[in-house]
């Protein structure tokens, strides 16, 4: 058990995809490809184990799942696997003659007529670069454009990914005053919204910048 383990938490993160040239969520370098278990002929089947243990080893499952509990394989897949659980999309750099290399995950919660949360999270490889900003932005559009949301809301304890969030357009609302349950205890978030209509101005503005 202990080799399955150790081979499972070395396994790369890989889909077995080639995207056709006019794929609507993609830059020279970055695509964004929607997730789904009966994908079978892009994702492997340990595609979930392998993003889990990839986050485990980045020590970020906790800033990414805050106060969710879970940091256990079967936690996780039960949550990430779900059929309530909407909008899962992979963002993934391109390699040349290779398929995309995923580097995070994006998804939606409470997703009902046209308004939802989400979460997302990546891996420590893109921090920090353009790659990120640019996943961001077409993770954004997918959920409003191909997922049909109107508005979406967000929290964090992040004041980074706060400051972060402000140029895809999204607003504060105000402090949610212990709001989650970390291992430092209850710590106050931020909820932060953000529209589609004024969405689109700032991403048209990126798709110009980015061709």
């Amino acid at each position: 058990m202990d080799e399955v383990i150790r081979t499972m938490s070395a396994s790369p993160v890989a889909v077995r995809s080639h995207l056709p040239a006019d794929w609507k969520y993609q830059t020279k370098n970055t695509v964004l490809l929607p997730y789904s278990e009966r994908h079978v002929h892009i994702y492997p089947e340990n595609f979930l184990c392998s993003v889990y243990y990839r986050l485990k080893e980045e020590g970020t499952l906790e800033t990414i799942y805050p106060g969710m509990d879970v940091g256990h394989l079967n936690r996780f897949i039960c949550y990430m696997g779900s059929p309530q659980r909407l909008g899962f999309v992979v963002p993934c750099l391109k390699s040349d003659g290779a398929p995309p290399k995923p580097v995070g995950i994006g998804w939606l919660c409470e997703a009902i007529k046209g308004r939802g949360s989400f979460g997302f999270g990546f891996f420590k490889e893109v921090w920090g670069k353009w790659e990120h900003a640019d996943l961001s932005m077409q993770m954004l559009a997918w959920w409003f454009f191909e997922s049909k949301m109107e508005v979406l809301y967000g929290t964090t304890l992040n004041r980074v990914a706060f400051n972060y969030s402000k140029r895809f357009g999204f607003k504060p609302v105000g402090t949610l005053p212990k709001f989650f349950s970390t291992t430092a205890g209850l710590e106050d978030g931020q909820l932060i919204v953000l529209e589609k209509e004024r969405f689109i101005p700032y991403y048209n503005w990126w798709k110009a910048r980015r061709g």
